[in-house]
């Protein structure tokens, strides 16, 4: 069985996109040449750290935030962000049309970093 493959952002010569295997550190574009005839590689890391950077200011809903961070960096739940909220540590950036509430993405994965750290230095206490 095969795994599935992961999202690595789009193609800079056509736009498509370019899925690669969880474990690769290279992607080409089915579509797309070099002069030589190879196809277009590009560094998954690199394009992982591009999407996460185009990504930073954008306001999103929770659900939306947590299917891209947990395709980018690793699993969140929407559930999370409400956490937060309460736990006054997020603040929204607004309401989208439907009333739901926005956050700025940068803040999100700021806030997931402190939880990493954090984690670390327990972990790290412990052993």
């Amino acid at each position: 069985m095969t795994s599935p493959l992961v999202y690595a952002g789009p193609c800079d010569a056509c736009n498509g996109d370019l899925h690669a295997r969880p474990d690769a550190s290279r992607v080409a574009c089915q579509w797309c040449r070099d002069e030589d005839g190879q196809r277009l590689v590009y560094e998954v890391q690199a394009r992982r750290k591009w999407m996460l950077g185009a990504l930073e200011d954008k306001t999103l809903t929770a659900p939306a935030i947590a299917r891209a961070l947990t395709s980018l960096i690793r699993p969140i739940k929407p559930a999370l962000l409400h956490t937060w909220v309460a736990r006054k540590k997020l603040h929204p950036a607004g309401l989208d049309d439907l009333g739901r509430m926005l956050f700025r993405v940068g803040d999100v994965i700021e806030l997931m970093a402190a939880g990493d750290a954090r984690a670390g230095e327990r972990v790290s206490v412990v052993a």
